[in-house]
């Protein structure tokens, strides 16, 4: 197994991209000492007794191996049964792990495999075989990345096509040989054969959904998507050890020795977070504070997790609680203001940004942030001299071009924001919103066939923007193709853009 490197995890800076928004927001794992880290994993704590009794189809897709059929496990790792459940009745009322077919006919199973709802997912008996693990909403982008966006190219021959619009075929170039196979929604019923495929991530949002990756189709896109944790879906593996659970080998230790070590439970959350597991963070983080109740960056950590999660006023109280113990506590002005800013109080996280910067006038995260908030509330000149700011200080930051571009449309500035965005696609080619914004400028400036050529590609990289659907439907219109712009409006409309249903009921009836 390759350990993973955590050096510098307090270094990293993740994007964060609000729904349907046309700016990026930048968050930081945070900043504690790199002594809270360590490089070397443990084993999972318990022994895997049970053997797959037959050799399971891989296929190596990029850097990752991954299963090239369906999980079709009746026992967790340890030997435990999972229970097969038929009756929709009792599968709406599940809590904890279950199987099924698909319309609980066994022989479905011989060829789609089974599937589970989240809850087996998460079991920390293991669902996944020894040397396999359930992968991260993070490793399915790999997958991605590795076949150039193309869905098409993970499905089975011949699946997805669609015979009126002739597209979505499956090419299987990848070996991934995935199946439209539907799933079986909370309630029981079983639907969208044919139409859907859908495979869990190993990433939670919160208490009742976790993530998914999905083809369909008519399409060659890879989407992403959250569903209730009851949901039956398929599964794939990918090759290698659960790293999401796991601890160092240092904290294993020193927890098994000292089962009262606070700091050692922050490690073990800190590790927990980095590998995505948002949940299994938070409860060693309650962990630590019900030892070490004083500890200002426990709080300040567990607020980061619950904002993983949507849990932005859980993650605000910790952030007032770290502040009260460690009032100079920069990261969590920012990060409290961040929070603010997801529940729509723009005043109140300007107010924490600016403490953010008295504290640490050098930060251009912060900067960038502030003038997303001054955006929103319509200060967009405001909000340019904050990204000035921010690129003085780290000129090498893609997004915030992108920002300062999108400030500039605003203002009807359509070349400058032309010439931001272009910087943030020199920097980083794989922006979507930098594409949008330029696409958005390009149709102001009357280039709509530019225009059009730029919300693709934002499409294509971010097949859930929804204003790039919106802003190309538009570019169509003006070129007279009124029934390509209604079908883009609509999908911009169903992704949660509201402006495309004005235009729908005005052009689209």
């Amino acid at each position: 197994m390759n350990e993973p490197n955590l050096d510098g995890i307090e270094k990293i800076r993740g994007e964060h991209k609000e729904e349907n928004s046309s700016e990026n927001f930048l968050v930081r794992v945070g900043d504690k000492s790199i002594a809270r880290y360590s490089n070397v994993l443990v084993r999972r704590g318990f022994e895997d007794i049970t053997k797959v009794s037959t050799p399971i189809k891989e296929v190596k897709i990029g850097e990752q191996i991954w299963m090239a059929e369906n999980l079709n496990v009746e026992h967790y790792r340890n030997g435990d049964p999972i229970p097969e459940v038929s009756d929709p009745n009792e599968w709406a009322k599940l809590t904890m792990g279950a199987w099924c077919y698909y319309d609980n006919d066994p022989e479905n199973g011989k060829i789609y495999g089974k599937f589970y709802n989240w809850y087996a997912v998460n079991d920390p008996r293991g669902l996944a075989p020894e040397g396999w693990h359930i992968p991260t909403e993070a490793e399915f982008y790999k997958l991605q990345e590795a076949v150039s966006n193309d869905g098409n190219a993970l499905k089975a021959l011949g699946q997805g096509n669609d015979y009126d619009f002739g597209a979505g075929a499956g090419t299987n170039t990848s070996g991934f040989s995935a199946l439209l196979l539907g799933l079986r929604f909370c309630d029981g019923d079983f639907f969208l054969l044919g139409y859907r495929g859908d495979f869990w991530t190993a990433t939670e949002l919160g208490t009742y959904e976790a993530c998914l990756m999905y083809l369909f189709k008519g399409s060659n896109i890879i989407s992403y998507s959250n569903s209730v944790k009851k949901c039956g879906l398929t599964i794939r593996c990918v090759k290698g050890e659960d790293c999401a659970l796991q601890g160092t080998s240092d904290i294993h230790k020193t927890i098994e020795l000292n089962p009262d070590d606070a700091e050692a439970y922050c490690n073990r959350g800190d590790t927990k977070y980095y590998f995505q597991d948002y949940g299994g963070a938070i409860q060693d983080y309650n962990k630590a504070i019900e030892l070490n109740p004083n500890d200002a960056l426990t709080y300040y950590s567990r607020g980061n997790a619950k904002g993983k999660l949507g849990d932005h006023r859980g993650a605000i109280q910790d952030y007032n609680k770290a502040i009260e113990l460690n009032p100079n506590h920069a990261e969590a002005y920012y990060m409290r203001g961040h929070a603010k800013s997801d529940l729509e109080d723009y005043r109140g996280a300007i107010q924490d940004y600016n403490k953010a910067i008295e504290l640490n006038p050098n930060d251009s995260y912060v900067y960038n942030n502030r003038g997303n908030v001054k955006g929103k509330l319509e200060d967009h000149r405001g909000a340019i001299q904050d990204y000035n700011k921010a690129i003085e200080l780290d000129p090498n930051i893609g997004w915030v071009y992108g920002n300062r571009g999108n400030a500039k449309n605003e203002l009807e500035d359509y070349g400058g924001a032309i010439q931001d965005c272009n910087k943030a696609i020199e920097l980083n080619p794989n922006d979507a919103n930098a594409y949008n914004n330029r696409g958005n400028a390009k149709h102001n400036l009357k280039d709509h066939k530019g225009s059009i050529q730029d919300c693709t590609k934002a499409i294509e990289l971010d097949s859930n923007h929804a204003e790039a659907y919106y802003h190309r439907g538009l570019a169509k219109q003006d070129l007279g193709d009124n029934a390509g712009a209604c079908l883009d409006w609509s999908k911009a409309g169903e992704l949660g853009e509201v402006r495309a249903y004005e235009l729908i009921k005005k052009y689209c009836s």
